[in-house]
């Protein structure tokens, strides 16, 4: 009787922490949406002054990638 409360509860204990570690999961997924939605709707100018921040080589990787996304459109 004593065994089957024992795996009873450990059963319970990880049932608890896949839980916990599901929650977190959503948070951080739901956090990352935020962040996202919150870039895409931002403006130009915050844009801009958001990548101001940015080191130079990764200034130069994005310039270079627009430089190649304009050439496809003209």
């Amino acid at each position: 009787m004593e065994e089957l409360i024992a795996l009873s509860e450990e059963a319970e204990k990880r049932t608890e922490d896949q839980n916990e570690a599901k929650r977190e999961a959503v948070a951080n997924e739901k956090k990352q949406a935020v962040e996202m939605r919150e870039r895409a709707l931002e403006r130009l100018g915050e844009t801009r002054k958001r990548n101001e921040g940015e080191k130079p080589e990764e200034k130069e990787g994005s310039n270079k990638k627009n430089e190649k996304i304009r050439r496809r459109h003209n």
